[in-house]
């Protein structure tokens, strides 16, 4: 049973006469227990849920959000409420999906009819239609030469062909030009701003930047990635977990990891990374890795990247004298990770997208060997990223990046 389905057959029994994104909104906020941090639920526009009710939107992308949070028993006690004529109603709407329901399991077996609906919808994704994009080369917002990806992965950012800057109005220019005036020193940080916008289109973020950026409208937000020759990126539905399970695939096959990649669930530590976004993790690219060569003839010795590099090719070509943990293992012990439980949250969602953004710049060119012209990474350069905000970000934009 799909969700519409679900609600319209419940909106009737048991709404009263609530508008139907008010009751959409209370079904899930009593399927749900989110005490600590940021109530999602809370935080989703009533629009949303109407087009949920309407089925103008599946929930798949809300599902993934929520199923941490999901507590059937808070939704049995919800409906605990029910008059006997509206338990009976409900048997008689669900029983063709619950073969065994009656007055007494009622509400028991439709919290876990809800939960099950939303568990499902979060595995369910769905192949984008848009039009693939077409380049021509430019190279305006190359990243600075201390960037760690800049020596050796760096290569031309590209506009998308389809759209001509002609096709815009005066106005939506001069908007976009104001834009660009006011964050000129944030520049670097611009096609994070489509991330943002993509994944959280009403939240008020941390950083003003992708704040400011979702208030302007569709041609606006066009207008300023031209402006800037930033690629206009086509996401499809649910990218950002289908690229995390390819990542999570790769790293397990390059044994970048043993036992756990601490990925599991759609990534759920590495998305925690939103419920701290003010955190300052500049500090953290200070520290010092193994470093597998002796003479490293580059200035990034001890970077991440530089580990989960020599670690891969110290795999293909077995030229390297080193038989000590694979990066992530040796992440999760040295940063007391081992026990995601009691490793403090925040430190997770730090360490977990360092190891994402790092790793994206050596995977495509050590494991599926290819030329670094071949992939255009947008991410900025570290000395930019300064919250765990742009950290997730920019880990998701590299994600995107070698997978799109």
């Amino acid at each position: 049973m799909e969700f519409t389905e679900f609600v319209d057959c419940l909106y009737p029994i048991i709404s009263g006469d609530k508008a139907k994104d008010i009751f959409v909104q209370e079904l899930f906020l009593n399927i749900t227990d989110m005490m600590n941090g940021e109530n999602i639920v809370e935080k989703t526009s009533l629009s949303t849920y109407r087009s949920y009710y309407t089925g103008e939107r599946t929930i798949n992308r809300f599902a993934k959000r929520i199923r941490e949070y999901l507590e059937p028993s808070c939704f049995e006690e919800y409906l605990n409420n029910l008059s006997d004529e509206q338990c009976a109603n409900i048997c008689q709407v669900f029983s063709d999906e619950i073969s065994d329901i009656n007055v007494y399991n009622a509400t028991e077996k439709l919290s876990g009819l809800f939960a099950d609906i939303i568990i499902q919808a979060s595995t369910k994704s769905r192949k984008s239609t848009k039009k693939k994009r077409q380049y021509m080369n430019n190279d305006i917002n190359a990243p600075k030469s201390e960037d760690i990806s800049s020596e050796v992965y760096n290569c031309n950012i590209d506009i998308q062909g389809d759209v001509n800057i002609c096709d815009l109005s005066e106005d939506v220019k001069d908007e976009a030009r104001r834009f660009i005036i006011e964050h000129e020193c944030e520049k670097e940080l611009f096609a994070l701003c489509q991330v943002a916008f993509n994944l959280n289109p009403m939240h008020k973020h941390a950083r003003d930047l992708y704040t400011e950026y979702n208030k302007c409208g569709y041609e606006v937000r066009k207008a300023i990635m031209i402006l800037c020759d930033i690629p206009i990126l086509d996401f499809e539905n649910d990218w950002d977990y289908k690229y995390l399970e390819l990542f999570r695939a790769d790293i397990k096959e390059q044994n970048l990891c043993e036992d756990k990649d601490l990925l599991y669930e759609g990534g759920k530590y590495l998305h925690k990374a939103m419920n701290y976004p003010e955190e300052l993790v500049m500090d953290k690219y200070k520290y010092t890795f193994p470093s597998l060569i002796i003479n490293h003839d580059t200035n990034r010795v001890g970077a991440l990247v530089d580990f989960i590099d020599e670690y891969i090719h110290n795999n293909y070509n077995l030229t390297l004298d080193y038989d000590g943990q694979p990066p992530l293992e040796w992440m999760i012990n040295v940063f007391d990770m081992t026990d995601a439980m009691a490793c403090p949250e925040k430190q997770l969602a730090i360490w977990l997208n360092m190891f994402v953004l790092s790793a994206c710049y050596v995977i495509p060119i050590n494991y599926k060997k290819k030329k670094p012209e071949d992939i255009t990474f947008l991410a900025p350069g570290l000395y930019k990223i300064e919250t765990l905000e742009d950290l997730y970000y920019s880990a998701l934009l590299n994600l995107y990046s070698i997978y799109c």
